[in-house]
């Protein structure tokens, strides 16, 4: 299983723990070997590592073509620019299996106001610091996104546990 925006490894953690057999890989750039990263990892054994810090969800050279029985990607997207979504997912593309599994989180925004609200809880929940993207769509536009690379939906879920609306997509191939 392959985490794509692992951050400090919580992720990571909880798959491991409901799945004690799988071996699963973590990449994030920002938080690298973050002290909570190597706790975590250094619990799970040789079963859970974190790729180092030059390896990006837009470039998986290190990652083997169609090697990932699962590829997660939680609220990670729209931290990314747009530009390089494209990447990320012929990436995912060319490591997931043939009968792998896609799982998607993701903030859900209609309209200005909803995009204001989201950005700015976000910034807070996330410590950002410096202007980054915050490249939000609503739940048509990421279906249809995922479309384009020839996925298709086994199950989605919108909730809105408080101010902001959340997607959750799990996808495989058509």
């Amino acid at each position: 299983i392959l985490c794509l925006g692992a951050g400090k490894g919580h992720e990571m953690e909880k798959i491991h723990e409901g799945l004690p057999h799988s071996f699963v890989t973590g990449v994030d750039p920002n938080d690298h070997y973050a002290p909570e990263v190597l706790r975590r990892v250094e619990q799970r054994g040789n079963e859970v590592i974190y790729l180092h810090e030059s390896v990006r969800a837009e470039d998986l050279r290190e990652v083997p073509d169609a090697s990932q029985d699962a590829i997660t990607l939680f609220f990670v997207m729209h931290h990314m620019d747009k530009r390089t979504h494209d990447a990320v997912m012929n990436e995912v593309d060319r490591v997931m299996k043939p009968d792998g599994i896609l799982f998607v989180a993701e903030d859900l925004v209609e309209g200005e106001e909803e995009q204001r609200v989201t950005e700015s809880i976000d910034k807070r929940l996330n410590w950002e610091i410096a202007d980054g993207p915050h490249e939000y769509r609503n739940a048509d536009q990421w279906k249809k996104f995922f479309g384009r690379y020839n996925l298709e939906m086994i199950r989605e879920r919108e909730v809105k546990p408080d101010k902001v609306r959340h997607g959750f997509f799990a996808l495989k191939r058509k």
